[in-house]
């Protein structure tokens, strides 16, 4: 009968010891509360103009650091954020953004988009092959004797130029 007793006695006491503990919310980091505390803002760009590759600066507040959250593009078609800070974001400009055009820069970081300025997309054309004397004249050959009067003939790549 004693052994009962005791035994009664430890679980009322392990009861009561565990049902006075208090219990602890989980803290969650702001991120997960709030993912936007506040809008992103865009202040500029630089440069404000180039070609395909271009390495563009946008300034502003809010962009967070996490880039799996940020979305760049130029003239709706997406860029590639190369790196971020709450207040800069790097992106390259893309293949076809724009045809010699003006286009906005739009920033979206998770389901909020902002439009920012103006961008002036440049379409890069490169020679890449030329040969021929400076004498004139039209003689098909190697490069020690082949002439030309002007161009003949234009070859754009299969990605229109760009």
């Amino acid at each position: 009968m004693k052994i009962r007793i005791s035994f009664i006695g430890c679980c009322l006491v392990f009861v009561s010891i565990n049902s006075c503990k208090k219990s602890v919310a989980p803290v969650l980091p702001p991120s997960v509360i709030s993912p936007i505390v506040n809008d992103p803002t865009i202040a500029s760009i630089s440069p404000a103009t180039g070609p395909k590759g271009t390495l563009v600066e946008i300034s502003g507040t809010h962009f967070g650091t996490d880039t799996s959250k940020v979305k760049v593009s130029f003239n709706g078609t997406d860029a590639t954020v190369i790196s971020m800070s709450d207040t800069k974001l790097h992106a390259t400009v893309p293949a076809r953004s724009g045809t010699s055009t003006t286009s906005t820069v739009n920033v979206t970081i998770l389901t909020k988009t902002v439009i920012g300025p103006v961008f002036t997309y440049v379409t890069k054309i490169v020679v890449s092959a030329l040969a021929g004397l400076s004498t004139t004249g039209y003689v098909d050959g190697d490069v020690s004797v082949a002439r030309f009067i002007s161009g003949y003939g234009t070859c754009i790549d299969g990605n229109g130029g760009q």
